[in-house]
């Protein structure tokens, strides 16, 4: 009955007219009974509750919701979680309608039921099954971000989305992540929030007890820098020949400090392009760039590089980055007798401009390989299983980045 959300002070009583408990405008000239015997107001029926598990050590706030679950005030309502009582938040409940709780601790974990007693009318209400659980931390990735924050990172474990997930927080080195996740019971996620440089435990809140991952389980909040534009092969560093599709290498410090790196590229009003990198280490990353119009040779790069929440802007001003002139190759294509036991050497010029692992060279659709490389000259070695193919002619090809092979 509805009547029974309001109380007793309402004058809700048993109205014999209408076989139900209502308000005493509402029964007209029928008999009316107040208080009433509230098993006349019909049985308890149990719509929902929520949640349906919670950690070992209680504190989870179950709410019930149902009509007719009692009235607070005049039956003695007793909720229990197994042989425990359910401490009843009066404040917010709702006789007859919701019931919330507090969650008794347990000794063990497993299933248990949840019951509520009317002791005055000597009714007992089975309401569902009680999971308690114990939740454990057991990994954590990545396990680096920037001290500016925004890093993405997953919480793996067990039992991490019981009990009143809308309470349930993520720490990283005693900071609370934002965006939490509760993706599955096995899975969380958040995003870090600027802090300062340190190494710290991994934790969560879970209905008010902090569940902590074990010395194995840490992250670090690092600053991240880049020192020089690099190239461990030869002399292209500072240089992007300008059409681009090619690959840019950065050095620094902590640049692992983010899955996938950021850069940023402008030059004037004729380009402004961000692309993905691939960290190689924690001082290498690479950013292949892709295929530019409109960039001349002479031309300044202004570039940047984002790690999460970090920005590592103007960075012409510790390296200059320049577009440069495309290598020329002469011939075009290269007409190579098989089995002259000679290596191939391509003849050209601003060959250095690119970086070596931007060259792809095959011969008859197969790698050359060992090469060597000055600014007009490329040495490689054709593949062996030519060999079986002696005084035939075959045809070179030369691929840089992204470009179309000549």
């Amino acid at each position: 009955s509805s009547c029974l959300s309001v109380g007793l002070d309402f004058n809700c009583g048993y109205c014999n007219d209408l076989s139900d408990c209502v308000l005493r405008g509402q029964c007209g000239s029928g008999t009316f009974v107040v208080p009433p015997n509230f098993t006349l107001c019909g049985e308890p029926e149990v719509d929902s509750y929520t949640p349906e598990s919670g950690p070992l050590e209680g504190g989870t706030l179950l709410t019930i919701t149902g009509t007719n679950l009692g009235v607070l005030d005049g039956e003695g309502i007793i909720i229990k979680i197994g042989q425990n009582n359910c401490t009843i938040d009066e404040v917010n409940s709702i006789s007859g309608k919701k019931f919330i709780c507090r969650v008794p601790p347990a000794t063990s974990i497993g299933l248990t039921t949840i019951m509520i007693i009317r002791s005055l009318a000597g009714s007992n209400t089975e309401v569902g099954s009680f999971m308690y659980a114990s939740p454990v931390i057991r990994g954590i990735y990545p396990v680096r971000g920037p001290t500016a924050g925004s890093t993405l990172i997953h919480i793996s474990g067990s039992n991490l989305n019981i009990g009143n997930m809308e309470r349930t927080t993520a720490s990283v080195v005693g900071q609370v992540c934002m965006s939490l996740n509760l993706i599955n019971t096995t899975h969380v996620s958040c995003t870090t929030i600027p802090s300062t440089e340190g190494e710290g435990s991994v934790s969560m809140n879970i209905d008010g007890n902090i569940y902590t991952g074990g010395n194995n389980v840490k992250f670090s909040y690092v600053l991240p820098s880049v020192t020089s534009l690099f190239d461990p092969d030869n002399s292209a560093d500072g240089r992007i020949i300008k059409s681009g599709g090619v690959t840019v290498i950065l050095n620094g410090i902590n640049l692992d400090a983010a899955l996938v790196p950021q850069l940023s590229l402008q030059t004037g009003a004729n380009l402004n392009i961000v692309v993905n990198c691939t960290v190689r280490s924690s001082r290498v990353i690479a950013c292949r760039v892709p295929i530019f119009t409109g960039v001349n040779v002479g031309d300044q790069f202004n570039y940047s590089l984002r790690l999460d929440g970090e920005t590592l802007s103007n960075l012409q001003d510790i390296e200059s980055l320049e577009a440069v002139a495309d290598p020329v190759f002469n011939p075009v294509s290269i007409d190579y007798v098989v089995g002259s036991g000679e290596q191939i050497i391509i003849v050209g010029e601003n060959f250095l401009n690119v970086l070596q692992e931007d060259y792809n060279i095959t011969v008859n659709g197969q790698p050359c390989t060992d090469l060597s490389i000055t600014d007009t000259r490329i040495f490689c070695t054709p593949p062996d299983s030519l060999n079986s193919q002696a005084g035939s002619t075959a045809t070179v090809v030369v691929q840089i980045g992204d470009s179309v092979p000549v």
